[in-house]
């Protein structure tokens, strides 16, 4: 699976991507004004499933985002202009070191 076509665009709210066995979900909720527009992205329907959802502006889907049992959060920092730092952090102890090597793997 290529990563690499995973792009922002501010005026989509929610991309779908993938296989039918393994899906890739992307959500920029920058837009969105109150929790309840989050119905209409479909949120809902997807927790649950098989696949991924990336977040961009999670926090108004904070209380939602609360109740899933896995969580991955993916912090960029500019440190300078060649000079990024990346800090991932995740709610799954026993599945830590699955996702260390999904994240070497596929970089």
């Amino acid at each position: 699976m290529n990563f690499q076509n995973i792009l922002a665009k501010n005026f989509i709210p929610k991309e779908k991507f993938g296989q039918e066995k393994f899906q890739i979900y992307h959500f920029d909720l920058h837009r969105l004004k109150s929790p309840d527009e989050l119905e209409d992205l479909g949120f809902e329907e997807i927790w649950g499933k098989t696949g991924v959802s990336i977040i961009e502006w999670w926090q108004i889907a904070k209380e939602d985002l609360n109740l899933l049992p896995l969580k991955i959060e993916v912090e960029f920092k500019t440190i300078s202009e060649y000079e990024r730092t990346i800090i991932i952090k995740s709610t799954d102890i026993e599945n830590f070191v699955s996702l260390k090597n999904l994240w070497e793997h596929s970089i």
